[in-house]
């Protein structure tokens, strides 16, 4: 859906907005597990990848709990104990089961000895009954930590195991919502989820800003004993270690959120929890900022306070590849900000930080009405730009600015660099009318950036 720009709101203001909220109650988990379209539509309210758009940056960019049980899902070290588990629960799991309730208990019977301090009970999240969640309690709050959706076998349960356990989530947080709960306003309402069909389990996340947002955390896991395929025994191993972990550590951050003092996280936990970057050739201390606003829908590119100056606004940016060079070079020559710096994130992430045009003087030029008078300016631009050497690759409208005397400034060079040495990323949007020759990991050149700012003109 599209969503408005994620303003901090007031100290009381933690709720869903009223058109928000009346579509996620709507959400009924066994029926919206196969009927999900109807409720989604083109706007959805759910974040779960079903369909396509209804997706957010990745989850472990709000918080880091996901982004370390993927790694450790791949580094982790294990014992015995966790190797006789998987031996144990493959073996369990490949048996034929009458329905799913005898498939689900014996998936939750062996989950309990595993995990000791913590178990699946089937209890009602808002008005339904899941098929079991990890439940704790916290400074008086009952709250949910793992979600699990079982099906008896795969094509048998009515629809979708996975889409079912979001719309549980849904529900969880629609109730914290509405309930004024400690732990939604101090909280991104951080859950793990296990989807179980037949002999195949796939663990995912769930984070609530202003909208749910429900993301994989790998690929499925097929449950079968493979006694001469030790890599992927090991590797259910690991994972079931690291979710063992990582229960453990997501109680632990409840626990020291709902025990802080500050009242005001709930404005900070729609945004990504890194706040703070190193200046761009400097070796001194990180500098800390606060999101003041998101400003646009899918694109995670967010305006901030940097703490150190007084009303120091920046633009700051997530992206998996970033045009330094390109960047710098551009904003020497005046036609593009400042960059200001740019870290590594966690799996392969970059954080990017740069002058901020104030949007009483800069416009995107997708929100220039006189777009044929901007034409000749931002041309001059992208001609200059190539005169130095570079290639941009995604010459769009909502990448370049335009201020109200016609200055131009590029804002994003994800893709930027010198001509000859820059390719295309291998997933490119198919929804844009690209250059015929601009292709996944094809070189980026000069008459394709041309065609596609022509295209956005024409």
């Amino acid at each position: 859906m599209k969503r408005k720009p994620e303003e901090l709101k007031s100290d009381n203001d933690f709720s869903f907005p009223s058109d928000v909220l009346r579509r996620l109650k709507k959400i009924k988990p066994s029926a919206f597990s196969s009927s999900w379209s109807s409720i989604q539509g083109v706007q959805p309210v759910l974040l779960n990848h079903r369909p396509a758009q209804a997706y957010d940056i990745p989850i472990y960019l709000y918080h880091p709990i996901f982004s370390d049980f993927m790694a450790l899902c791949e580094s982790c070290q294990v014992d015995v104990q966790d190797e006789k588990f998987a031996v144990d629960i493959s073996v369990k799991m490949c048996e034929a089961f009458d329905n799913e309730d005898k498939r689900k208990k014996a998936f939750i019977d062996l989950m309990r000895n595993y995990l000791s301090d913590y178990s699946f009970n089937a209890n009602k999240i808002g008005a339904y009954e899941s098929d079991g969640h990890i439940m704790v309690t916290v400074k008086g709050e009952d709250i949910i930590l793992a979600i699990l959706e079982v099906k008896p076998e795969f094509g048998k349960g009515h629809g979708c195991a996975f889409v079912q356990a979001t719309a549980y989530y849904s529900q969880h947080v629609v109730d914290a919502s509405e309930n004024q709960l400690k732990y939604y306003q101090k909280t991104c309402c951080p859950v793990f989820i296990l989807y179980l069909a037949g002999p195949f389990l796939g663990f995912a996340g769930a984070i609530c800003t202003d909208l749910p947002i429900c993301d994989p955390l790998g690929p499925v896991i097929p449950l079968f004993y493979l006694p001469n395929e030790y890599p992927t025994m090991l590797r259910m191993a690991q994972t079931f270690k690291t979710f063992k972990q990582s229960i453990h550590n997501l109680h632990k951050s409840y626990l020291e959120k709902l025990s802080g003092s500050d009242n005001h996280v709930r404005q900070a936990a729609v945004f990504p929890y890194v706040q703070d970057f190193h200046s761009l050739g400097s070796s001194s201390s990180p500098r800390s900022f606060t999101y003041i606003q998101r400003l646009t829908d899918k694109r995670p590119l967010y305006v901030a306070r940097l703490s150190d100056t007084a009303d120091h606004l920046v633009f700051v940016k997530f992206t998996m590849q970033y045009g330094l060079e390109a960047h710098v070079a551009a904003a020497e020559k005046g036609f593009a900000p400042a960059l200001l710096g740019v870290d590594k994130l966690d799996r392969g992430w970059k954080l990017v930080v740069m002058e901020y045009l104030p949007d009483n003087k800069w416009r995107m030029l997708t929100d220039v009405d006189d777009k044929a008078g901007a034409r000749d300016n931002v041309v001059t631009v992208m001609n200059s730009f190539h005169e130095l050497g570079y290639v941009h690759g995604d010459l769009r409208g909502e990448n370049i600015m335009i201020a109200d005397d016609g200055q131009v400034k590029i804002i994003d060079f994800d893709w930027a660099g010198l001509a000859g040495q820059v390719r295309y990323p291998h997933f490119m949007n198919p929804q844009i009318q690209w250059h015929i020759n601009a292709q996944p990991d094809e070189l980026i050149q000069t008459e394709h950036d041309v065609y596609l700012l022509n295209s956005y003109f024409i």
